[in-house]
């Protein structure tokens, strides 16, 4: 009869246990059994407890987790078959399953806006406010990484970034966590507006037509800076590509500082003198070397080559036709380039050659 009765008493104990998985509200609500010790007791109602606030965990959506247990039970008074140790259990026991389901909705979310209602999620009257905290910030920084992700694909689309400073905070969000957004977008625009400038033909336009009110000054100084310096080169650029005599003609165009203007002037009539220079000794030059072929100047001035040069160019042609012609009458053998080499090596007129091959091989005036 006393093995009957401990099988009996073992048998309706395996029950209770079961149930503590698959009844664990009833278990909780069950008043404790005479047959079963009071450390048993606890044991199978920790485990109900376990069961009891894991329920309902797979929420997809802020109104699932609203319809948790552990929500539920977060957000309600101790019911009265519950003991202060075990209320103080579930709490720690909610908080924990909360947080896991806060955290798994936040990862399975691809789209910033489905972080909308999240942010509205209300806190239970029961959990602590440090540990809300750290759950809001969980999801806060998920969050504000999910809407830089998505900004960056509009790195360069002016007017969607544009669009995206002109949005307000979400209710729910935490002042820095949005104003940590908000800079990335003014870095953001400000990138984009100094990429641009690479790319346009009149930077100085560009920046004007665009706001700049959501940058800081000194950033705003540095892009308009910029922009200044492109258009003044490719303005250099035009400037010497094209006909420089007919530029420096022209107006001061309103957006160059006077300075600026002044040195391109400069730099301008510099090209011209030396670009005059260089036909001008070029054409000495071959002068020189038609003497030494023996060739026949013409009569006439060239118009680049002032009357003391031209009439020195003569006296070198004579001179040198007048020692090649003497010295033909020596030695008829002798070839008329080698006459013409030694017969000027230690003349002034080599000199004078030498002088004007330097000046054209001279880098300074090479522009």
């Amino acid at each position: 009869m006393k093995n009957f009765n401990n099988f009996l008493k073992n048998m309706l104990i395996n029950d209770l246990e079961c149930k503590a998985y698959y009844e664990s509200k009833k278990i909780l609500e069950k008043r404790k059994p005479f047959y079963v010790s009071r450390q048993k007791w606890l044991d199978i109602r920790k485990v109900a407890i376990d069961r009891f606030v894991g329920e309902n965990k797979n929420s997809r959506n802020i109104r699932e987790l609203e319809m948790s247990t552990c929500y539920k039970l977060l957000n309600n008074n101790k019911p009265s078959y519950i003991s202060d140790n075990e209320w103080d259990y579930i709490l720690k026991k909610s908080t924990e399953a909360l947080e896991e389901q806060i955290k798994k909705i936040v990862l399975e979310m691809i789209y910033y806006n489905d972080f909308s209602a999240l942010l509205g999620l209300n806190k239970p009257q029961n959990i602590k406010q440090d540990m809300w905290n750290i759950i809001q910030n969980e999801i806060f920084d998920v969050f504000i990484l999910l809407k830089k992700h998505n900004a960056s694909q509009y790195y360069f689309n002016t007017e969607k970034i544009l669009d995206l400073l002109k949005e307000r905070k979400q209710d729910g969000m935490a002042e820095d966590k949005w104003l940590d957004y908000y800079n990335f977008l003014r870095e953001l625009y400000l990138q984009n507006l100094f990429n641009k400038l690479y790319s346009i033909k009149s930077p100085i336009e560009f920046i004007n037509n665009h706001p700049l009110e959501y940058l800081e000054v000194e950033k705003i100084y540095e892009l308009k800076h910029k922009a200044y310096r492109l258009e003044l080169l490719a303005f250099k650029i035009l400037c010497y590509t094209n006909n420089p005599r007919e530029l420096i003609k022209k107006k001061k165009p309103a957006w160059i500082k006077d300075i600026d203007f002044k040195i391109i002037l400069l730099e301008l009539k510099g090209k011209i003198e030396i670009d005059e220079k260089r036909e001008e000794y070029k054409e000495k030059l071959q002068l020189i070397n038609e003497i030494l072929k023996c060739n026949k100047l013409k009569m006439d001035t060239p118009k680049s080559i002032n009357e003391e040069d031209w009439s020195y160019l003569r006296d070198l042609e004579k001179s040198i036709k007048g020692k090649i012609d003497n010295n033909k009458n020596n030695d008829n053998e002798i070839l008329l380039n080698d006459k013409a080499k030694k017969l000027i090596e230690d003349e002034e007129e080599t000199k004078y050659l030498k002088k004007i091959t330097n000046i054209l091989k001279d880098n300074k005036l090479v522009y």
